[in-house]
């Protein structure tokens, strides 16, 4: 961070501690609207030119809310009615980014997303949600106080919303998420502020991962920050009907059930999409309740919700065959890496045609801002014709879906529907080249890939290992899949980066 964002959030920080030592708590709206803006001058680095305007509206909408909450009456503050500004603003601004796709931690996304906008509304509408369910929840469970329904449902809101928003958004969605609560919160004389603060916070480790490069920090995931505060909300939810006084063993069990429910949406989802949900998502929400037991210590809420979630994980069949082949996969391009970096050798004296050896060969690729998601094409098969001229070398590559896998056996199996790769349709890909550029011993093929039917020009590096008796081609590449016609994603990612290795068998 620079210095301006570091002497903001120092000044902040002594500013909150002075007003809260000095209980000036009429100040608190100003603050979090201080802290959001402050936020903001992080989160824009991260983003494009475009992201940074739009964010830019983001404040302007957040502020615009602020200065009209202080400035109508009371009778507009009620339940429901005061909804209506915030609601128009935000609709406003989701108007004009039509047609408009920015950039977050480098990849792109459409900021008219309706998953984008399920979030905001999410947001908008928790509190008077919230407080409109608890005479329902009362009936239902019984004795619960109002305030600590309100929080635990607050809890689950504010997972959900972020979840979405990081999910279509990145920093840029998270960031749009908190400022539709804060907006709607500057409505209210309550005190419900107090989640800003913690989506901004889970906002800005997003956007300080990015800057400071760290890749592999795992709980940044959509769906594990979703995971964990669901499983808060667990806890939360339980403990509360427990301590009521009015509480019946039948009520009892529906919370249990509630939350059996919500494991299992995030299991099924998971299957559909890995983004989504799974078993790493049900391990956060596990986290979740473990943090909720260590704050409020309630041992016997923990330990039956636990035991409970520990049964029903064991029930869930495992990716044995799947991970096993993951680490052979890794395994194999370790050894290739290191005989990669043995010795390199010309094509000169590797003139004829070829027919690629299925089993010795492979597609391995990455995709997603930190590369989370990863997979392979098991087997590659085609003929490659390598000629005198180098430069006029045919390479014929052909990839079937049948060998395709992302180490995930309900996940492969949702790909293939119509929505993602079409598989009845469209069973494979192709790889044909045009021309071969020529550098020492060092190549690159530009050719036309073919995918769900349609063409683009994909440059791909080539080498070939000097190995004794065999003829071997390694390389990598990167291609962007929503110029194939799949739908941008900022979660999953858009720019897929591939390597490869083909052994080869000379034709007679």
């Amino acid at each position: 961070m620079d210095t301006i964002q570091i002497s903001s959030f120092i000044l902040l920080g002594l500013t909150a501690a002075i007003l809260q030592f000095k209980r000036f708590y009429r100040f608190l709206a100003f603050l979090h609207l201080l802290f959001f803006l402050a936020a903001g001058l992080v989160v824009s680095s991260g983003l494009d030119d475009a992201g940074q305007d739009f964010l830019f509206g983001l404040i302007a909408v957040t502020s615009i809310n602020f200065v009209a909450a202080n400035l109508i009456p009371a009778m507009l503050r009620r339940r429901v009615i005061r909804l209506i500004i915030p609601v128009i603003t935000f609709a406003v601004f989701f108007f004009i980014s039509r047609g408009h796709d920015v950039e977050a931690l480098e990849t792109k996304f459409s900021i008219y997303s309706y998953i984008l906008i399920a979030g905001v509304a999410v947001s908008l509408l928790t509190v008077d949600v919230g407080e409109l369910k608890i005479r329902a929840f009362n009936k239902l469970l019984g004795g619960m106080s109002d305030e600590k329904i309100l929080s635990a449902f607050v809890i689950f809101a504010a997972a959900i919303s972020l979840f979405l928003g990081i999910f279509s958004g990145l920093t840029f969605g998270a960031y749009a998420v908190t400022a539709a609560y804060l907006s709607a919160s500057f409505y209210r004389q309550d005190d419900d502020k107090y989640p800003v603060v913690s989506m901004l916070l889970i906002t800005l480790m997003l956007s300080l991962a990015y800057q400071y490069g760290i890749s592999d920090l795992s709980i940044l995931k959509p769906k594990l920050i979703a995971g964990l505060l669901i499983g808060l909300f667990g806890f939360e939810f339980i403990r509360l009907l427990i301590r009521s006084k009015d509480r019946t063993l039948g009520a009892v069990i529906t919370s249990y059930l509630v939350v059996g429910l919500l494991v299992g949406t995030l299991l099924f989802v998971g299957t559909k999409l890995s983004s989504l949900g799974g078993i790493d998502a049900v391990l956060a929400l596990v986290m979740g309740i473990a943090i909720a037991n260590l704050i409020n210590g309630k041992a016997f809420v923990a330990l039956g919700i636990g035991s409970l979630l520990m049964a029903g994980i064991g029930f869930i069949p495992d990716n044995t065959d799947s991970t096993q082949d993951k680490i052979e996969a890794e395994a194999e391009t370790s050894n290739q890496m290191t005989e990669a970096k043995v010795k390199y050798t010309t094509l000169d004296d590797a003139v004829g045609m070829y027919e690629i050896i299925p089993g010795s060969s492979r597609v391995d690729f990455k995709l997603g801002p930190n590369k989370e998601t990863e997979g392979a094409f098991k087997k590659v098969r085609g003929t490659i014709e390598i000629k005198e001229e180098l430069k006029k070398s045919n390479f014929d590559i052909k990839l079937s879906l049948a060998d395709f896998t992302t180490y995930d056996d309900f996940r492969d199996e949702s790909l293939m529907e119509e929505t993602y790769f079409n598989a009845s349709q469209f069973p494979g890909m192709t790889y044909k080249s045009e021309r071969i550029e020529i550098d020492g011993d060092e190549y690159t093929i530009n050719g036309m890939f073919t995918m769900l039917g349609v063409k683009r020009l994909v440059k791909v590096s080539l080498k070939r290992i000097d190995t004794e008796g065999k003829v071997i081609l390694i390389g990598e590449g990167s291609l962007d899949r929503t110029e194939f016609g799949m739908d941008p994603s900022a979660a999953e990612g858009n720019v897929v980066d591939f390597t490869y290795k083909v052994e080869l068998k000379k034709l007679d």
